[in-house]
């Protein structure tokens, strides 16, 4: 059995600030910190989402995790993306998501469709193996086909923690165009723009996680995936 790819990233020749920084668009970024806890192998996080339209913040959404990795909570940011995008999907037609997670991005957007479902509903890669985090990254694409019902919607790799240098500003561009399979030219207003809300996101989840007593608590997710065969769209 094989996923049914019915969402597609729109594809862009040159991308300019004013394509997302308007009244019908709603721009969302999301991020993940990470803390050592008392044992070495295992980390604590806080990852998040911003919901920004032009330069407003809408919303944001902020949870704590423990006992996970940079994967998991990377995806679990994105995931806080879809979950602000589904409350305003009324509000705007077009909805972008911005992640400085690859794996994160990449896996939803394009390994996923590759992905196929053994008898004993375990997901497997192209290689055979075992999808991590496969629960999660099945939550966000239930979302995602949602949202995509009703607005226009696109996932974006960008690169994280970019000042304001030309340097940088020429790195980010470039990681924006490879990732996102862009051919023509990139604003350098919009990467200023996508940067800015990128390190909101991650400096906020890093002070959150510094100011939160993760040693004496565990945080979880209070619900958690459990596949059915008639929730997923599969051949």
């Amino acid at each position: 059995m094989q996923l049914v790819r019915e969402f597609y990233n729109q594809n862009y020749m040159n991308f300019v600030l004013s394509m997302i920084y308007n009244e019908n668009t709603l721009n969302l970024f999301s991020d993940a910190s990470m803390r050592n806890t008392t044992r070495k192998d295992i980390l604590s996080s806080c990852y998040g989402s911003v919901a920004v339209s032009k330069d407003t913040i809408i919303n944001e959404l902020f949870r704590l995790n423990t006992n996970t990795t940079v994967p998991a909570a990377e995806i679990r940011g994105l995931r806080c993306s879809l979950s602000l995008a589904l409350q305003y999907r009324n509000m705007f037609k077009n909805i972008n998501i911005f992640s400085d997670s690859q794996i994160s991005v990449f896996c939803i957007r394009d390994y996923i469709w590759n992905w196929k479902l053994t008898g004993n509903y375990v997901f497997v890669n192209r290689s055979g193996e075992e999808a991590k985090n496969q629960e999660l990254y099945i939550e966000c694409l239930e979302m995602l086909l949602d949202l995509s019902r009703t607005n226009t919607v696109n996932i974006f790799h960008q690169a994280g923690h970019v000042e304001n240098g030309l340097s940088n500003l020429k790195n980010a561009i470039n990681v924006f165009k490879s990732s996102n399979n862009i051919p023509g030219k990139i604003d350098y207003n919009l990467i200023r723009y996508i940067s800015t809300y990128n390190n909101y996101v991650d400096e906020k989840s890093r002070s959150i996680l510094r100011r939160t007593n993760i040693y004496d608590n565990t945080y979880s997710d209070p619900v958690h995936f459990v596949y059915n065969k008639n929730m997923l769209n599969i051949k």
